[in-house]
Parts: C-alpha cells; sequence; structure tokens
C-alpha cells in the first residue's frame, strides 16, 4: 500500500514522532494523528519536518475519511513547500485524490494536472507511482477506462523497476 511506506519515509528522532509512525504502520490512524499534533506544537520544528508532518496527518485523516481535516492539512503544508517541486507535486496529487472522495472531480483533475507539471523528472519511485495511480482515478471517474489503465500499469512498472519497491509489488 502506498499509503503505508509514505508513514516510513521520516527520520525519527524524537519519541511522539515514533510513537506516530509506529501507530501509522499499524493502522492505528487516531493515535498516530494524535502523536503527529504533539509534534507540530514543537516551537522549533525544522520547515522540512514539519511539512512532512502535514504530508503524513493529511494521509492519515484521510484514511480515517476525514476528508475535510486531510484538504486543511495539505492547506497548511503549501505555503511550507516553498517552490519545492516535489513537495508541491505530492500535495496536489493528495488534492487530487480527496477531491475524488468529495466528488469534486473538475477540481480533481485541476490538482492531478499541477501535480503532473511539478513532478521532478527524479521523483523517487513511490511518489511518481502514486501521481500515476492518482491520475488513474481520475481518469477511471471521467471514464476514460483504457488510459486509466495505463496509467495504473504505468504506476506498477515504475514500482517494479526499482530497487527499493521491486520485492514488495
Amino acid at each position: 500500500m502506498l499509503l503505508q511506506s509514505a508513514f516510513a519515509a521520516t527520520p525519527v528522532e524524537n519519541p511522539a514522532l515514533q510513537q506516530a509512525q509506529t501507530a501509522a504502520q499499524q493502522g492505528q490512524f487516531s493515535q498516530a494523528i494524535s502523536a503527529w499534533q504533539q509534534v507540530l506544537e514543537t516551537p522549533n520544528l525544522d520547515p522540512a519536518q514539519r511539512l512532512n508532518l502535514y504530508l503524513q496527518l493529511a494521509q492519515a485523516y484521510q484514511a480515517l475519511g476525514l476528508s475535510t481535516q486531510a484538504q486543511q492539512s495539505l492547506n497548511t503544508a503549501l505555503p511550507l513547500a516553498g517552490e519545492d517541486k516535489l513537495s508541491l507535486a505530492k500535495i496536489y496529487s493528495s488534492l487530487s485524490d480527496i477531491a475524488l472522495a468529495t466528488r469534486q472531480y473538475a477540481q480533481a483533475r485541476f490538482y492531478i494536472d499541477k501535480s503532473l507539471l511539478l513532478l521532478p523528472s527524479d521523483a523517487p519511485p513511490v511518489v511518481r507511482a502514486s501521481v500515476l495511480n492518482y491520475l488513474g482515478n481520475v481518469f477511471t471517474v471521467e471514464a476514460y477506462y483504457v488510459q486509466a489503465l495505463n496509467h495504473y500499469e504505468d504506476a506498477l512498472s515504475v514500482l517494479k523497476k526499482s530497487p527499493q519497491t521491486a520485492l514488495s509489488v
């Protein structure tokens, strides 16, 4: 599951963060959210780590079906991303997924197109595959099934070619 791999991406430096990541990896998203919110209250938190925490919060909220809170977390993350195209691509692809979940299909298309424009050519395979998967989802709701299938296959191909994910696919 792409969601689980994203939770494992942050280096762990404090106990609350370790607790949050462990909870998220075990599917205990409410506990993870509480722990991440505690970490976010840290006054001198590194901006990059703060950004990553908001991305993880959004994924956890989404896993619980809390689209409004997920969208709020991503909207908070947007200014923290600055000009970082990879982070912006992640945010916009996640916003696309939320828009699909809330049946805002035109908004989903807008966000996934923005994500694709920003996605760096050297993006990590799991991020590229995730964006392609979300693109496939948009094509599916637009009833372009062949294009959707092509993007799902591309996402799988990206993961199979990656040494980090080839064994788990």
